[in-house]
């Protein structure tokens, strides 16, 4: 039994859900980052003022997209693992998906693929973070 307020889990479900926040979080900063860039496309642009709905159908940018957030989302998997196993996901899973969202968003307002990149430097550091709050460590009684 854990000394804190998250039930205990198996080590599969513990599993899961690290790998399905990673993979929800890759997918929700993609859709941020094309987000971004579809607002500061200039209007000489031909995908300029299209919404994410017309974009998608352009299979160049779904290869690139899907392969941004595939890759993003395995590489934050493989950080989340070590550097969250200790700790209560419910504290640290928002704290970690608000930081790679913003600034992920931030990121492709100044360079379009500066903002997926930048959304996972500051998603491990967020991890990290989260690691080092000790009052977020589970402890083993």
């Amino acid at each position: 039994m854990t000394a804190s307020n998250e039930p205990e889990t198996t080590v599969m479900e513990r599993v899961f859900a690290l790998g399905f926040a990673c993979a929800a979080t890759a997918f929700a900063a993609g859709i941020v980052a094309l987000t971004a860039l579809q607002i500061g496309l200039p209007p000489s642009d031909t995908a300029y003022g299209q919404d994410l709905r017309s974009v998608f159908p352009d299979p160049f940018v779904v290869r690139v997209w899907l392969a941004l957030v595939l890759t993003g989302g395995v590489i934050a998997f493989g950080f989340a693992v070590p550097l969250l196993w200790p700790v209560q996901l419910s504290k640290a899973f928002p704290w970690v998906a608000c930081v790679t969202l913003v600034a992920a968003g931030a990121g492709s307002f100044v360079r379009a693929p500066l903002g997926p990149i930048l959304g996972l430097v500051a998603g491990i550091a967020a991890m990290i973070w989260a690691r080092s709050r000790v009052d977020w460590r589970i402890s083993e009684q």
